[in-house]
């Protein structure tokens, strides 16, 4: 309510927030004298000085403000010798000054009011992707495209995925000339959300130095692409994603690595858990009158930003000696290798510094899975939406800095998607995972053509599984495997699956018992009978599995987690299906 309810202080062209579309000029003054009484309550209760703190802290959480603040109103108030708020002139001598403040905005456009608030609405970093790539007087253009929010974040490549938009919409050359000009105005000295479009935006510069081959693909260009949008979308996200119950899987010993080489990108990264940190330790100063809850939540939130500080800090060192041709040092693979330890006392990932990112821990669960709307008409009959499913592993031959090798990691899986306006973000995000569209991804992801198949979970019993299988058409064999931790397989089946609901149960095998029994491998075994080899079961407990496999001829996926009860999946062109096998709408809630 406060940052929300602004204070009409000169019309100008039109009263802010009038309800009409035709303007109202009529002026305010009851609305200036109310800011002018709220600015002499600040100073009386003796408050300045805690609202100048928080003006600040909101500025560097949320971007410039677009209004005056109340500490504006009082020089202003000073600058005309305003004493008595009763007096017949009071309004007639605050507007003289009030309506030459610097106008915000468009200079081509009518000049906006002139408003006040407490804390003020903000102008944040991209604000102008929302408005250049929208024109509600132009059907074509009342929907806007993920390629047209990469190339105003600086991607050239975005442009192949845009000559037929360009041929069909007027306008649209000069509104992403517009948009890609106009963002880096939009950004902050040092407000979080700057730095975050900042860090976005540098993805699409090219790496200076030594590169492996693919660097210099169209393939890679798409790739870079596809993380920015990723990224831009996270950047818009507000909801909280639902979250799995993960295990910790340890990995070998690493022979080598390899980072992206993206040194501008690690920099703003650094830049913005420094900033984040220094308001964390400023805001956290007075914690020791909080209980110990509270304490220790505020520790470990400034902890994250601490690690996210250091963690980008060596990614870059890497970077720049990747680039440079120099090869990735014993200490700096041993850094990239610890991301993940499995040796935590509660078995969780936290041992690592990958987990150390998070505050709390619990959000190292969240699933990569988001649907952003990001951009539309208000009158628009659909909304435009920007997402990710989860992330897929990406193959890299590494052929510069030594000999060559074969990289192996996640990469981020971005879609986007036109749905009707009033599409829930739960809609949304089934609605990705079926009808997204992401062009930019044909050249460097390699699709499988998913048969029309869908399972639900019908129990969560540790030692099997039930699932109920549906499929649009006969599928002579499908394989449903259980992995556990390791990735072994503990329980199997084959079945042939129809248009009828297939009820099928994996029972988890037992675990195999140590035993000893006499040995024969050489005379003096048989010498001694009865103190042969022994037997030793070395394999993991008795537990609940941790990955669902599916696999048909030309079809493979790996579902890593804890799934239970009511966990419901689909490929190809088949719905989720509930307990009964029946398919559910795509906006269903579940």
């Amino acid at each position: 309510w406060l940052a929300q309810v602004p204070l009409n202080l000169v019309s100008r062209s039109g009263r802010v927030a009038h309800p009409s579309p035709t303007p109202d000029t009529r002026e305010t003054p009851r609305e200036a004298l109310l800011a002018l009484a709220l600015a002499d309550l600040v100073a009386q209760g003796d408050a300045r000085t805690a609202m100048t703190r928080l003006e600040h802290a909101w500025t560097i959480l949320h971007g410039r403000r677009e209004d005056l603040s109340l500490a504006h109103i009082a020089v202003l108030r000073d600058v005309v010798h305003i004493t008595d708020l009763r007096d017949d002139d009071t309004w007639d001598r605050f507007r003289l000054v009030a309506r030459n403040q610097p106008r915000a905005g468009d200079p081509s456009q009518p000049p906006p009011p002139i408003t006040a608030s407490i804390f003020g609405l903000r102008t944040t970093a991209g604000d102008n992707l929302l408005t250049d790539l929208v024109d509600p007087s132009v059907p074509s253009r009342a929907t806007p495209t993920a390629p047209e929010a990469a190339w105003a974040l600086g991607h050239d490549r975005a442009r192949a995925w845009l000559d037929g938009a360009l041929r069909e919409t007027p306008g649209l050359d000069d509104a992403l000339d517009r948009a890609r000009v106009g963002l880096p105005q939009t950004f902050g000295t040092n407000d979080l959300p700057s730095l975050r479009m900042r860090a976005l935006r540098e993805l699409s510069t090219p790496a200076q130095g030594r590169t492996p081959t693919f660097m210099t693909a169209d393939a890679w260009s798409d790739l870079r692409i596809n993380a920015t949008l990723a990224g831009y979308g996270q950047f818009l996200t507000r909801n909280d994603p639902p979250r799995d119950d993960a295990t910790a899987q340890g990995a070998g010993q690493i022979p080598t690595v390899w980072v992206d080489p993206a040194p501008g990108f690690y920099r703003d990264v650094e830049l913005y858990a420094e900033r984040a940190l220094a308001l964390a330790h400023a805001a956290f100063s007075w914690s020791a009158a909080r209980d110990a809850t509270v304490q220790a939540r505020d520790a470990e939130l400034v902890r994250a930003f601490d690690v996210l500080s250091r963690v980008s800090q060596a990614l870059r060192a890497v970077s720049v000696d990747e680039l440079a041709g120099r090869v990735v040092s014993d200490a700096q693979t041993a850094f990239l290798a610890s991301v993940v330890s499995p040796d935590a006392a509660d078995g969780g990932p936290t041992g690592g510094w990958y987990g150390a990112l998070f505050a709390p821990f619990e959000a190292t669960r969240d699933r990569a899975a988001f649907a952003s709307p990001w951009a539309s008409a208000r009158n628009a009959p659909t909304r435009a939406w920007i997402g990710a499913s989860a992330p897929r592993l990406g193959l890299f031959v590494v052929d510069n800095g030594g000999m060559p090798f074969l990289a192996l990691g996640p990469v981020a899986r971005a879609w986007e998607l036109a749905a009707p306006a009033d599409t829930t973000p739960a809609q949304a995000l089934t609605r990705g995972a079926y009808a997204a569209n992401a062009p930019w991804s044909a050249t460097w992801l390699q699709s499988q053509v998913a048969p029309p198949l869908a399972v639900t979970v019908l129990d969560d019993d540790a030692r099997r599984r039930t699932l109920l299988v549906r499929s649009r058409q006969a599928l002579a064999r499908v394989t449903f495997e259980l992995l556990d931790a390791r990735g072994g397989v503990v329980a199997e089946a084959t079945r042939a699956i129809d248009t009828a609901a297939t009820r099928i149960t994996l029972e988890r095998r037992a675990a195999p018992t140590a035993r000893a029994r006499s040995g024969s491998r050489s005379a003096r075994h048989r010498s001694r009978r009865g103190t042969g080899l022994r037997y030793i079961d070395n394999t993991p407990p008795v537990g609940g599995p941790f990955t669902l496999r599916v696999r048909t001829a030309s079809f493979s996926v790996e579902l890593p987690t804890a799934f239970a009860r009511g966990a419901r999946m689909a490929w190809g062109s088949m719905h989720p299906i509930d307990d009964r096998g029946e398919e559910l709408a795509l906006d269903a809630p579940e």
